[in-house]
């Protein structure tokens, strides 16, 4: 493994997240300030709408990552891989087509149509994006695709200022430059993945058996992905038909509060994957313990940081009171979707386990639709819904470690875990029947009585690096 260049991949992707999550400051915190509360809903349903288009390449990107994963940029047969984008932009601008004409002819409500509109435009251009974007991550070209995310964030980041200091209060200009912006990561990717691009076409009788074994492959992969969107994604379907755009978009800005914590996270998956692949089985154990210590110790920090981003929030943004309130309650699902991201989904994958990874997160939307049905239809409050979705959600990580961590032959993840477990339990607990004060007390105190418990392991982290180093 090239630590080298594992860690000159992570500085760029760091960098690119650090711009993302200076953006998802300014939609979170910034943007509510200036929309409407039925605006901010709309804009939110956009973004919450365009995070499924990944469904509709229905497996080809996955299936050509895993497939090919491990390869070099100039190993790659580019014919094969440049038939394969092409058939896919056709098949899915196609997909796009079909979307806007139902659209037109079924929804009544302009706002709406506007936004599947908008939705079904974006699906080309961000699948395509991805699909060279995906070839420069399984290549281990990461520093690539980071660009193109540099891209896409600073040109948005720009256009979002630009309109704050016009006073724009209009969606939909924000929705169409968001677009305009992933043209520029698209155009960018196109560049650089030009031998890609225009490689020669195989013709469709070659390239639709590709495209079909690509499928197969990654089927599995985005379906898992997708569902794993959905498990939060469920209840806010429910909860707009329930309770309305504005409700929505409360619950939607609790959940980009919530994304600034898993930003990195997802990072670090990303440049990881294609170096694991490439990984004999001594060094994926030895990187399976040295993360799973590090994200027992770093992430339950999490609800000490709530307290501060609470505090400060409520007085920028006074009149999503509701929006902080769920926040709390959402928390957990950050501490643990963190675990799950970097330790679980990219394990499973290097592990060639999606078929796992399907039933594992399929299992939990099923669990997650039942809990938001229950919470909205019988209990009728959003606080019981989340607190139902974030049990199914904290459920679905543990499991997962507890069958990785076999495969893996650890047999430190239950004692992390119950660790883990005992200071959300506090915190938890501690937010529904206690006050601010009080909460953060308690959990301050949890947190440090843990940590001087386990300071010998977080000592040992240090030695366990430099030993993957050399």
């Amino acid at each position: 493994m090239n630590f080298k260049k594992l860690l000159g991949n992570m500085s760029i992707a760091f960098l690119a997240q650090g711009v993302s999550l200076l953006l998802s400051v300014v939609l979170s915190l910034v943007v509510p300030k200036v929309l409407s509360g039925s605006q901010f809903g709309y804009w939110q349903l956009f973004l919450f709408y365009s995070s499924y288009c990944g469904f509709f390449h229905f497996g080809l990107n996955d299936g050509v990552y895993l497939i090919h994963g491990g390869e070099s940029y100039n190993e790659l047969d580019k014919k094969n891989v440049g038939s394969q984008l092409k058939l896919g932009i056709i098949y899915q601008a196609i997909i796009s087509s079909l979307i806007v004409a139902a659209a037109f002819f079924e929804i009544g409500d302009k706002d709406r149509l506007f936004v599947i509109v908008s939705t079904a435009i974006y699906l080309c251009i961000n699948n395509a994006a991805f699909f060279i974007g995906f070839v420069f991550q399984m290549t281990n070209e990461t520093k690539l695709f980071s660009i193109s995310v540099l891209a896409d964030k600073i040109f948005f980041l720009l256009s979002l200022i630009f309109l704050i200091m016009l006073g724009i209060k209009d969606y939909k200009i924000y929705t169409v430059l968001y677009i305009v912006s992933r043209s520029v990561a698209l155009a960018y990717c196109f560049y650089r993945g030009k031998e890609i691009l225009f490689a020669k076409y195989l013709g469709f009788k070659k390239t639709v058996p590709l495209v079909w074994e690509s499928i197969r492959v990654g089927l599995k992969l985005t379906v898992a992905n997708i569902a794993s969107l959905l498990i939060i994604g469920i209840m806010r379907f429910m909860v707009d038909k329930a309770w309305g755009i504005e409700t929505f978009g409360q619950l939607s800005l609790a959940l980009s509060l919530e994304n600034f914590f898993l930003l990195f996270i997802q990072q670090i998956s990303m440049v990881l994957f294609p170096a694991l692949r490439q990984a004999d089985k001594k060094i994926l154990n030895s990187f399976f313990s040295v993360f799973e210590s590090l994200l027992t110790f770093l992430m339950p920090l999490a609800y000490i940081l709530y307290f501060p981003i609470v505090f400060t929030v409520g007085k920028w943004l006074p009149n999503y009171s509701d929006s902080l309130k769920y926040f709390g309650l959402l928390l957990p699902i950050c501490v643990f979707d963190s675990r799950m991201n970097l330790l679980c989904i990219t394990y499973l994958k290097v592990l060639r386990k999606e078929s796992l990874l399907l039933i594992i997160n399929v299992c939990t939307v099923l669990g997650s639709g039942l809990a938001s049905a229950i919470g909205i239809y019988w209990f009728k409050s959003i606080e019981v819904t989340i607190v139902l979705v974030v049990i199914v959600t904290v459920l679905r990580s543990v499991v997962s470690e507890i069958i990785l961590a076999k495969y893996m032959g650890s047999s430190s993840v239950v004692k992390s875990l119950f660790s883990v477990l005992i200071i959300t339990a506090v915190f938890y607990i501690s937010q529904i029947y206690g006050n601010f004060t009080i909460s953060m007390i308690a959990t301050a105190i949890s947190y440090m009585i843990f940590f001087a418990i386990s300071r010998k392991s977080f000592v040992l982290i240090g030695s366990k690096l430099k030993k993957l180093k050399n």
